[in-house]
């Protein structure tokens, strides 16, 4: 999941540039799972 949405980020918005974290450390129920991101500066 984390390497689509970079992609994609990267598609729609070639000139800017994506941070994507997925966090799953100490996570063992699938709804508590996150992806975040944010554009680098």
């Amino acid at each position: 999941m984390k390497d689509i949405l970079q992609t994609k980020l990267g598609r729609d918005f070639s000139d800017r540039t994506f941070v994507v974290e997925f966090v799953e450390d100490g996570v063992e129920d699938l709804a508590d799972y996150q992806i975040t991101f944010f554009q680098d500066r």
